[in-house]
């Protein structure tokens, strides 16, 4: 797999006009561990899309020329691969998407916000019926295509 994402940075960094595109530790350690129930497709969505949260991070906090953004090297973390978790403290890293005041101005968006708890809702759902997602859609009390379709466009597919 380090070959398929190395490919696929060096892809992006051309899209973007790079000079260096890389992976964190974390981000690297993140991406071994996750278990790709999809194709080859799904790794190279995931890093275009990090690729691409990357660089708006960047461009928000940075006002520097296109020169120089072109000169230092753009770093993905695991926060830009925006990979499900699969941990007992799962209900905690929930709750730290959430503002921690009510006069908090820096809101994620709801669309944003609502496909973040979809997947990870969906994911523990079917993690509990052994990845079965007949069952899980059962359960869940939902059509089975139509829990199909929101997994594909969540990236669980």
């Amino acid at each position: 797999m380090p070959l398929l994402a190395g490919s696929f940075l060096e892809e992006n960094r051309v899209r973007l006009g790079l000079a260096n595109l890389r992976l964190t530790e974390d981000a690297e350690v993140a991406l071994k561990a996750w278990h790709w129930p999809g194709n080859v497709r799904e790794l190279e969505h995931t890093l275009s899309r990090a690729a691409l949260r990357a660089f708006g991070d960047r461009m928000r906090q940075d006002d520097a020329t296109e020169s120089s953004q072109q000169r230092t090297a753009l770093y993905i973390t695991r926060t830009h691969l925006d990979l499900p978790t699969d941990s007992a403290n799962e209900s905690d890293a929930e709750d730290a998407d959430l503002p921690v005041a009510a006069n908090q101005t820096v809101w994620m968006a709801l669309r944003e916000a609502t496909d973040n708890f979809q997947r990870r809702y969906i994911y523990r759902a079917l993690a509990s019926h052994g990845d079965n997602w007949a069952a899980t859609a059962r359960a869940l009390e939902t059509d089975s295509g139509n829990l199909h379709r929101l997994g594909k466009r969540l990236g669980l597919k």
